[in-house]
């Protein structure tokens, strides 16, 4: 089984966490601007062209495990597998929801749970706090990983069973949910973002062909993303703006579409761009990424309690600002603080070994080596 770490996805991730702090950072801005402003406008582009990275993390995670597994998985690695889970989400989980819960209860935003039903009800949804379903929604994709591996494995055109299946379930799951119950947040079930985690299992199994494969068409992927980025953008604008009601097939399909492009799009511009400066930095918010995802809302509630700047003032800007450089800057800090701890796991998980780990080396960003 593959060790090596792939540099690209590492970044893509430190990109990806950066637009989940923009989600959060400014959805503030959204209930305290005016709708008719043209701030509020530019916060609301940001903040849902941010919306990308959920189902990002979730094709990384499938790229990462195939890429890893797809050619030397036994059965005998599947206990070692579950429970290095257990040691870097499962816990951590538990322990956030604990931190969540009684940070609410201080803060005058909760209520003790009233019986055993209730804790197993908030554990299995996330709902303790508002971006804690994402433990949830990686930790269904965990379990199902080995058996959609296996299949693969198994079935020579396993993989266009499966993105068919995919489709078909993420599809239709939504619409029995959008039918029947509406006002169920589905954020947290794994048929949400399922053709995303299976395009990147697809992906990881011969990464290194699909970049080659990339690498040809490459003016496409060029032409794709904008394309795509204005039809997600024009359709989030006629809907909050305009009252616009779409076909939901074809929403469902610009968005996800959306997402799912982005997603492949940033580890190709980080493959070629990778030693420029600013992807070192971006690495190592990618490297910590799980970290920073589970404290920063904490960081941004005492931020939030303590600095209190009107929507009139020239500095709510700057305070929005601010507040995003906070919830980035401060989870680094601490988890630096407390990675040499033993039980730094507890609440951060298996965080990364200080010896280097082999990384893998593309064709694409090899140096040129006259002669060779």
């Amino acid at each position: 089984m593959s060790k090596q770490r792939i540099a690209e996805i590492e970044i893509a991730r430190g990109t990806a966490i950066l637009c989940v702090l923009l989600i959060h950072g400014t959805s503030a801005a959204l209930s305290d601007l005016s709708v008719d402003s043209p701030a509020h406008a530019f916060y609301f582009l940001v903040n849902r062209l941010s919306c990308f990275a959920v189902p990002a993390f979730v094709l990384y995670s499938g790229i990462v495990f195939f890429y890893r597994n797809f050619d030397g998985w036994n059965g005998r690695q599947l206990i070692p597998f579950y429970k290095r889970r257990i040691v870097s989400v499962l816990v951590p989980y538990i322990a956030w929801t604990c931190i969540y819960h009684y940070m609410n209860i201080g803060l005058g935003y909760g209520t003790e749970w009233a019986s055993l039903r209730e804790v197993a009800l908030a554990l299995a949804t996330g709902s303790t706090m508002y971006h804690l379903y994402f433990a949830v929604l990686i930790m269904q994709y965990y379990i199902l990983a080995p058996a959609l591996l296996a299949f693969a494995a198994a079935c020579k055109r396993g993989f266009y069973w499966l993105l068919g299946a995919a489709f078909a379930v993420q599809w239709g799951f939504g619409y029995w949910i959008a039918m029947r119950h509406p006002a169920l947040d589905k954020s947290f079930l794994s048929s949400t973002y399922l053709v995303a985690f299976v395009c990147g299992c697809w992906i990881g199994r011969r990464y290194d062909a699909f970049e080659r494969w990339l690498d040809k068409r490459a003016n496409l992927l060029f032409a794709v993303v904008p394309i795509a980025s204005a039809a997600f953008a024009a359709l989030q604008l006629a809907e909050r703006y305009t009252g616009f009601q779409p076909n939901r097939t074809l929403s469902e399909a610009i968005v996800h579409g959306f997402c799912i492009v982005t997603a492949v799009f940033l580890p190709y511009v980080w493959r070629k761009l990778q030693y420029v400066p600013v992807a070192a930095f971006l690495r190592y918010i990618g490297i910590y990424s799980f970290g920073i995802y589970l404290i920063h809302p904490a960081v941004m509630a005492v931020y939030d309690h303590y600095v209190h700047i009107p929507a009139s003032s020239t500095w709510y800007h700057i305070g929005i600002a601010l507040k995003i450089v906070v919830i980035a800057c401060i989870p680094m800090l601490l988890i630096a603080a407390v990675q040499s701890f033993p039980w730094s796991w507890i609440l951060f998980g298996a965080l990364p070994r200080r010896k280097k780990v082999p990384e893998r080396v593309s064709e694409a960003t090899k140096p040129y080596a006259p002669g060779g």
